[in-house]
């Protein structure tokens, strides 16, 4: 099945905003995704904040977080000053184009390493506006890119997209519902 994902090889990070990482975590995806990718995944500390319960059973997430830190499959990054600077200007612009804290702090990060995975629309908007250059990717960019069906193969896909939109309440792009229908059989 042809992806319809943006995400080109490459070893640049990517940066997961919380509603993504939630998704990847739901779909029992997160361990493995960045070697599927072969790319580092890294979270910025305000995601972490915002993570305050495994999605899969409402379990505390210190353990897991530990556990992806120590194995390597994910690191988490502080925002430096020049940073917070920038930070502070996202979530504190006017309605409507203030963003929450998770969003902000992965945009800033991606700005100078990487790539930013990001669902809520709000911000995809903004990026869309201010940050045209910056290559933003959502859940779906990652569980469905040729790396992942190549590291996992079709049916296993299927089955991780089922659990991010079932378990991780994952939000599809318009231009991704025919895609994930034909994919899963379900009508989104």
């Amino acid at each position: 099945m042809q992806s319809l994902s943006q995400l080109s090889p490459g070893a640049s990070p990517i940066f997961l905003d919380t509603s993504v990482l939630i998704n990847l975590i739901a779909a029992d995806s997160i361990a493995e995704m960045g070697l599927a990718l072969g790319r580092p995944l890294s979270v910025e500390s305000f995601v972490v904040s915002e993570l305050r319960r495994d999605p899969r059973d409402g379990s505390d997430p210190t353990g897991l977080l530990k556990q992806l830190v120590a194995t390597g499959a994910l690191s988490i990054s502080t925002l430096g000053e020049k940073q917070m600077e920038h930070f502070i200007r996202l979530v504190g612009a006017p309605s409507p184009d203030d963003l929450g804290d998770g969003e902000a702090a992965t945009i800033v990060c991606s700005l100078e390493h990487g790539f930013a995975a990001i669902d809520e629309r709000k911000a995809l908007r903004i990026v869309g506006r201010d940050y045209r250059k910056l290559c933003v990717l959502t859940t779906l960019d990652l569980l469905c890119s040729q790396q992942a069906f190549h590291h996992w193969g079709e049916e296993e896909i299927r089955k991780r997209v089922m659990s991010a939109l079932q378990i991780g309440r994952m939000r599809v792009p318009y231009s991704w519902k025919p895609w994930v229908e034909k994919l899963t059989g379900s009508v989104i």
